[in-house]
């Protein structure tokens, strides 16, 4: 794994965090466009564990 990178996010269900949301790619991916993808599916995640 040498030649990967991990981009995390964590989610939660009322406040409390159940898990990690992650990506594993290049080292050379487009993270100006990964990380706020990652981002966002944590935040749609936890938004969808709490209805």
């Amino acid at each position: 794994l040498d030649d990967f990178s991990v981009i995390t996010a964590p989610y939660e269900s009322a406040g409390q965090p159940v898990g990690v949301l992650g990506v594993i790619g290049p080292m050379r991916m487009a993270y100006e466009k990964v990380v706020p993808m990652v981002d966002v599916t944590a935040r749609l995640l936890s938004a969808a564990l709490k209805s």
